[in-house]
């Protein structure tokens, strides 16, 4: 008793289904094969057949006089009870987890993520500090310098003062 060779698809003749053979002519046949989408090498056999359900209604033959269903010779079968296959699936992979890995994990990236910025804000405060500390430096070569400048001008006033006098 023959049964549908699509997937998922379980009619056959005793459940009152029309089955049909796969075409001879190659180029027909491997456009079925390819619409049925069994993946790898897959041909079908002899005994291989697919339901009318895999059928638009327009791939049947409609006024016959003998009053029988018959497929149009160069009938293509489009539908099939299947997701539509991803195009990369290497996009689509999805890692699963336990609530207990997730939860550890974004624990984990927020320690990461916090550690980052302490280390960014240590960094600045450094950069502020060092600044700083040149700054100081700065300053004290200038206190360092204006009192002997300031002494050398007074003596320089004084002396000229003397001159004079």
């Amino acid at each position: 008793m023959p049964c549908c060779s699509a997937i998922n698809c379980s009619n056959r003749t005793e459940k009152g289904y029309r089955l049909y053979r796969f075409p001879r002519n190659d180029k027909n046949r491997a456009k079925w094969v390819h619409n049925m989408r069994r993946g790898g090498n897959w041909q079908p056999s002899e005994a291989a057949r697919l339901c009318e359900k895999h059928f638009e209604k327009t791939q049947f033959e409609n006024k016959r006089a003998d009053g029988k269903v018959k497929l149009r010779p160069n009938a293509v079968p489009t539908i099939f009870n299947l997701p539509n296959p991803p195009l990369n699936t290497e996009c689509l992979k999805r890692r699963h987890y336990k609530d207990d890995d997730l939860f550890e994990e974004l624990s984990v990236e927020n320690s990461l993520l916090r550690n980052r910025i302490e280390c960014s804000q240590n960094t600045s405060i450094n950069a502020l500090q060092i600044q700083n500390r040149s700054i100081c430096e700065e300053l004290i070569k200038i206190k360092d310098t204006l009192p002997t400048h300031f002494i050398e001008d007074q003596i320089k006033v004084f002396v000229e003062n003397v001159k004079k006098s």
